[in-house]
């Protein structure tokens, strides 16, 4: 979460999120042999993490009730 939340900073989320995009476009035409398709999942599902994780308010996820 940290390194999300300093890239965000950095880089922008919006920018972010259009690399992410990019990147899913692309793992989702992968022509891989079945049995290494669970990595392509993997790779699909924590690409999916990380843009919930910028698209999340700042505050959100704290562990801490909102104000």
């Amino acid at each position: 979460d940290l390194e999300v939340e300093r890239l965000a900073a950095t880089e922008g989320a919006a920018d972010l999120l259009a690399q992410l995009d990019r990147l899913e476009e692309r793992a989702s035409h992968l022509h891989v042999p079945v049995m290494y398709t669970h990595m392509q999942f993997a790779l699909r599902r924590d690409i999916n993490l990380v843009r919930r994780r910028l698209e999340r308010p700042p505050d959100a996820g704290n562990g801490q009730p909102a104000p």
